[in-house]
């Protein structure tokens, strides 16, 4: 691995990695009250742009296909993902909306915000999926 791309790659982690600390160490620290609750909503809000300066270096260092990969990747993967997504979620949710919340969130399923949690993480989860998919694809075909 060549110097650049251990650059690279420091970033990408970084981005990810950081965000998920703060993330982690908020719901760990932060007591479940009326200040708490506003004290965790400001960590979610820097923990969501705490990324942004490593993921901008490591978009600068990486080169014009590289970039062009990932651009593909998020518009063709991610959007599929989201099509999928949605799809699964709204039959799942509509066959067994208890247990689906129970089992995603761990939360009790009549509070409002517990199904729009499990559907907001699971159109993520499936956007990242497809975005891996198309990227991997992107380079097989161009190999």
């Amino acid at each position: 691995m060549t110097s650049k791309s251990f650059q690279v790659l420091r970033n990408y982690v970084a981005a990810i990695a950081l965000p998920l600390l703060i993330i982690g160490a908020a719901i760990l620290l932060i007591p479940k009250t009326w200040v708490g609750g506003a004290v965790f909503s400001i960590a979610m809000l820097v923990a969501s742009v705490s990324g942004f300066p490593f993921a901008g270096r490591a978009w600068q260092m990486i080169d014009e296909t590289a970039r062009e990969a990932h651009k593909s990747a998020w518009f063709w993967g991610g959007s599929f993902g989201a099509f999928i997504g949605l799809l699964a979620f709204v039959f799942w949710v509509r066959l067994d909306p208890v247990h689906s919340a129970k089992l995603w969130l761990g939360v009790p399923p009549h509070q409002a915000f517990a199904l729009v949690l499990m559907g907001v993480v699971g159109i993520v989860l499936a956007q990242v999926v497809g975005y891996a998919a198309a990227w991997a694809i992107w380079w097989l075909r161009r190999r």
